[in-house]
């Protein structure tokens, strides 16, 4: 075997296991949005608590989380920015970094670092 065939058969192996950890990623992030909030009800709606990630009241936030092949060895993971938010007029990405942070207003509701530190533990990726 020579070393270009060696090194494209790892490079295949790599990007194949790049893409796994990508989708699963994308299968955690979907799975936290997708719980019930612990938080205040307001009529058929529980909200989530201070903390917590955010309820799904509409599903708009959820179905923005994408995961997208940069090239083979980089995916990037994360929310859809540009889509506009069907009851608000804000892009759901600015809602997305309200509710991961919080505001003057509202407490975070983490989803993004808490989903990932559980990823990489479960893992062991740094």
């Amino acid at each position: 075997m020579s070393v270009e065939s060696a090194l494209a058969r790892l490079e295949k192996k790599a990007a194949q296991r790049v893409a796994a950890l990508a989708l699963e990623y994308h299968a955690d992030l979907r799975e936290t949005l997708s719980q019930p909030g612990r938080g205040r009800q307001y009529g058929n709606h529980r909200a989530s608590a201070p903390g917590d990630p955010p309820a799904v009241q509409t599903g708009t936030l959820r179905n923005a989380v994408h995961a997208r092949m940069v090239d083979p060895l980089t995916w990037e993971v994360g929310v859809a920015g540009k889509t506009k938010h069907p009851t608000s007029a804000e892009t759901v990405g600015r809602i997305a970094l309200y509710l991961e942070f919080g505001t003057r207003n509202l407490a975070p509701r983490p989803f993004v670092r808490p989903t990932l530190d559980a990823f990489r533990a479960r893992k062991k990726v740094r």
